[in-house]
């Protein structure tokens, strides 16, 4: 990844990679961990959702399947940041919650359930506790 991005070895060392090129470590870490997740007899995929009106664009960095229900996921390289466009996606798509990846903590919750970076390889597993599956 940090060859991809273009990052030269002082520039990584220099700081947190989280926090480089706005987040796209961390999207990336999140892509993997999903695809490494998924059932190894299927063909693994990543969607995302996109929406371009004018003056109001709107991107949600993936939408994964656990089960028969859709989860909108949206990647954040720190612990804070708005979620616009994962409402918008959740209002436009009548649905009742999405799921947070972040350095910040646990905190199941509606519409949002953060999670944390290092547990997202086990998402669906705890969004089925807060179901009280």
């Amino acid at each position: 990844m940090q060859y991809a991005c273009g990052l030269t070895q002082e520039v990584a060392a220099a700081g947190d990679l989280l926090d480089v090129y706005r987040g796209a470590v961390a999207e990336a870490f999140v892509g993997q961990e999903s695809l490494a997740c998924q059932d190894r007899f299927k063909k693994p995929e990543l969607h995302y959702w996109a929406r371009e009106q004018k003056n109001s664009n709107a991107e949600v960095d993936y939408i994964m399947q656990s089960g028969s229900e859709i989860v909108p996921i949206e990647v954040k390289s720190g612990t804070t940041g708005t979620l616009k466009s994962l409402h918008i996606f959740l209002s436009s798509a009548n649905m009742s919650r999405g799921l947070k990846i972040s350095q910040g903590t646990y905190m199941p919750g509606k519409p949002v359930t953060a999670l944390p970076l290092y547990a997202v390889g086990q998402w669906w597993e705890l969004l089925s506790k807060d179901n009280g599956e």
